[in-house]
């Protein structure tokens, strides 16, 4: 179950990069914020900053909305397809690895299979949500704890 207990406003004072992302990719959804979520994980794990030379692989269903986890991991952290430091594999389950290539170090980001499954359920419902749902849904995600959401090594 998502963290319905989770407040919004204490989430949406962590700063800009949300409204930027949605601006950028066109709603907010959850997906979108598990992108951002798994972007700064990678950043700050690896002690960069967003335009950092970083290389990114991002492993995902390639089709929406789980697609729109790369927007979010570009806006994290500017590691694009057009730049080449961020390249896609099809897979299953979301997850992602971020390389710091001068250093040699690796980690791995990836979604909690269970929270994956409940939003799979919830957004490929046959009961289309609307627009605002999807929001609320989005903002759920990016108060639960990293803890419960990624497995991170």
């Amino acid at each position: 179950m998502l963290y319905k207990h989770m407040k919004r406003d204490s989430v949406e004072r962590s700063g800009p990069i949300f409204k930027r992302a949605e601006d950028f990719h066109g709603h907010l959804g959850p997906f979108l914020v598990i992108g951002i979520r798994m972007g700064l994980i990678g950043l700050d794990r690896l002690g960069r900053k967003k335009g950092d030379p970083l290389g990114v692989t991002a492993s995902l269903p390639l089709r929406t909305p789980f697609s729109c986890v790369i927007d979010g991991l570009q806006m994290a952290t500017r590691c694009t397809i057009g730049n080449q430091k961020l390249s896609l594999k099809n897979s299953s389950r979301i997850k992602v690895e971020f390389e710091q290539n001068e250093k040699r170090q690796r980690i791995l980001v990836a979604l909690n299979q269970s929270v994956f499954e409940e939003l799979k359920s919830r957004l490929l419902s046959h009961k289309k949500l609307k627009d605002e749902e999807v929001r609320e849904l989005a903002w759920k995600v990016a108060a639960i704890p990293e803890e419960k959401l990624f497995a991170v090594t």
